[in-house]
């Protein structure tokens, strides 16, 4: 496991307390695509979803 899934993994368990049920639709190709990308890195959805988000946030640019 790299250190960016452990980051994701850990992050993920320490928030439990503190989250929050989240729905949203995605295209079904789309869908399908990221639980293949789940299942292959051996992580739930929402663990894969913070580790977007936060790649996300890290490269995002303002303005």
């Amino acid at each position: 496991m790299t250190e960016d899934k452990r980051r994701a993994r850990r992050h993920y368990l320490t928030t439990q307390e503190e989250s929050k049920i989240i729905g949203f639709r995605l295209p079904a190709k789309l869908a399908e695509a990221v639980k293949v990308e789940a299942a292959q890195r051996s992580m739930p959805l929402n663990t894969l979803f913070v580790e977007i988000w936060e790649l996300y946030r890290k490269n995002k640019r303002v303005g």
